[in-house]
């Protein structure tokens, strides 16, 4: 009889710490598949202003452009990926310097959300240094089919490129003279 109650208790002891050995890993496998990763890719929120806030503290080029080329940027102490993507003038509508032309380009320093080759973009961009940056989350816009969708304050709607300038000089104008 002593020797049967050893025996139940040894497979009780047994089967009760093989089901907390299985519970254990299964614990550690879902905690590690919910621990953050490491992701080099910038992330952010981006400030959102209306066109008065843009125009008349943040802008300094407004300009409709074309990427002719992008380049990798690597931060070497923060290992942040970026891009640095060359843009052609096709049409300027705000220039607060007068020595950029249609004729020239601009290097647009970007972290996330990049532009691509061959695609055109209506900009709201700011200049630091050597390069030029999205003023927020709204002054990129790009072209498709033949269309502008603005989703800046004061100014929202589906342009053409056309339509976008009339609409923009006439904002412009109002915003100056408040």
């Amino acid at each position: 009889m002593k020797k049967t109650i050893i025996f139940v208790a040894l497979i009780a002891f047994f089967t009760v710490g093989t089901v907390v050995a299985v519970m254990s890993i299964k614990s550690m496998e879902e905690s590690s598949t919910n621990t953050p990763q490491y992701n080099s890719e910038a992330h952010a929120d981006w400030p959102v202003y209306d066109f008065n806030k843009i125009m008349n503290e943040r802008a300094d080029l407004v300009a409709f452009v074309k990427v002719e080329s992008v380049t990798d940027k690597k931060d070497k102490e923060q290992e942040l990926n970026a891009q640095l993507a060359t843009l052609k003038l096709t049409k300027t509508l705000y220039n607060s310097e007068s020595s950029v032309s249609t004729s020239d380009t601009i290097v647009l320093d970007q972290a996330l959300e990049y532009v691509n080759v061959g695609e055109s973009y209506l900009m709201f961009l700011e200049k630091n240094g050597d390069y030029y940056y999205e003023v927020d989350g709204n002054s990129k816009v790009k072209e498709e089919n033949g269309k502008y969708k603005v989703k800046i304050r004061g100014i929202q709607g589906s342009y053409t490129e056309e339509t976008f300038g009339e609409k923009f000089t006439t904002a412009l104008k109002q915003v100056k003279k408040d």
